[in-house]
């Protein structure tokens, strides 16, 4: 016959006692080994960020087609050998940096601006009002034509992919995509190119337009398209002409 035991009682039958700490220890072993499972299956963050609250001034040239972009000649270059870095605009928010641009397009200007940061591509949120023309703009960037691709990768918001969040990408990031998306944020085709390496192509039609809000429904998901693709100083472009699962 088992020993009866009441809750209350200063202990504990031996070898019910013995039962129980050997559940405690085994339940405990468990929870830890689950806690290094799901640590050590977590996917590690890009190296990404969003300098917020630190605007810097930036001196360069406006382009805004196809994409509100800034083009900056870095330090070290020539004038003979200039060597450009480009920049894709944003406004604050989820909007688009179109609206602020306008008019400037081939100007040399000064203006705030947070950079947000990738290892495959930047991006400045322009400070709303702090865009001032200096004089034209000789700088242009050189365009390359990559030929007919197809190419399978995730459709992202550029904003966030390029460091306002962290991870910007992936289903989980679905919701806040669209809403940038819609707001005029450009979108990108992420393609994975294994050992941590992505190429970063932004989306235009076959007219050379931004498109965006036409992939809503694909935010978030990989995908499957066909376009010509180029390189536009340091950044790629793909006019897709098809698109699949």
């Amino acid at each position: 016959m088992s020993d009866f035991y009441v809750g209350y009682q200063p202990e504990a039958p031996r070898h019910l006692a013995r039962f129980i700490f050997r559940l405690v220890v085994v339940i405990a072993v468990i929870t830890c080994a689950i806690d290094v499972a799901l640590v050590t299956g977590q996917r590690e963050f890009p190296a990404a960020g969003f300098d917020y609250d630190n605007p810097q001034t930036y001196r360069g040239t406006i382009v805004e087609q196809p994409v509100p972009t800034f083009l900056m000649t870095i330090p070290g270059a020539t004038v003979s050998t200039p060597t450009i870095k480009s920049y894709l605009l944003v406004a604050p928010g989820k909007h688009g940096a179109g609206p602020l641009v306008a008019g400037f397009d081939g100007r040399q200007v000064e203006f705030m601006g947070k950079l947000i940061y990738r290892s495959n591509g930047t991006m400045l949120e322009v400070v709303p009002g702090s865009i001032k023309a200096i004089k034209p703009s000789k700088l242009t960037p050189t365009v390359t034509d990559l030929g007919t691709v197809t190419l399978t990768g995730e459709i992202v918001d550029t904003k966030c992919y390029l460091g306002v969040m962290n991870p910007g990408q992936g289903k989980p990031h679905r919701d806040c995509a669209s809403l940038c998306l819609r707001g005029g944020i450009p979108a990108g085709l992420a393609v994975y190119k294994g050992k941590g390496k992505t190429d970063l192509y932004l989306l235009l039609d076959t007219t050379g337009k931004p498109i965006g809000r036409d992939l809503l429904r694909h935010a978030g998901e990989k995908i499957s398209m066909v376009g010509f693709a180029s390189r536009i100083g340091d950044q790629l472009y793909l006019k897709v002409t098809s698109e699949g699962e």
